[in-house]
């Protein structure tokens, strides 16, 4: 099955959710991205990629350039400033096998040099203490930043960060 981003995106915004604990856990599965993987799986206790998947994309010029910025809804503003834990798969950022500070993604990475998803299926990872790289899932927990115009075009952030059990 083939699924570019916009579908991806159109798939996840329309799947209905329902209320589990304090976030929202999607009763259906999300597609397989463009490359055929799975996302991670949303655990318990962990925010959903699907809720993430919700901040659309919006286009404003600034300063005679084009920006592609975040249009955070009110349920992924909530998560601002706050602890939560995530469920996926490591980008490594750097070549040691621990890392300081690497990608969170739903989906696993499917080639280092380029990302088949949209900013919203990514979080950049600030760890206090080093994670072992892995091609696993992992859960990281973190304090949660929304970042308005960030310069790479990340939409999300984890500050404090560390590896926890699922």
């Amino acid at each position: 099955m083939r699924t570019d981003r916009r579908a991806l995106l159109t798939l996840a915004l329309a799947a209905p959710l329902a209320a589990t604990g304090a976030f929202a856990i999607e009763k259906q599965p999300m597609p397989l991205d463009a490359h055929g993987y799975r996302p991670a799986t949303a655990l318990a206790g962990t925010v959903p990629w699907q809720l993430l998947a919700t901040t659309e994309n919006q286009e404003k010029v600034i300063d005679g350039f084009t920006w592609v910025l975040p249009k955070f809804p009110p349920r992924v503003r909530e998560l601002h400033g706050k602890v939560v834990r995530v469920n996926g798969y490591m980008m490594p950022l750097d070549t040691t096998e621990k890392q300081s500070r690497f990608l969170l993604m739903a989906y696993p990475q499917t080639c280092p040099y380029c990302l088949s998803v949209g900013s919203q299926f990514f979080i950049e990872v600030l760890a206090s203490t080093p994670v072992t790289y892995s091609q696993d899932a992992m859960v990281i927990e973190g304090r949660m930043e929304l970042l308005e115009q960030d310069e790479n075009g990340l939409y999300y952030r984890m500050r404090a960060a560390r590896q926890v059990k699922g």
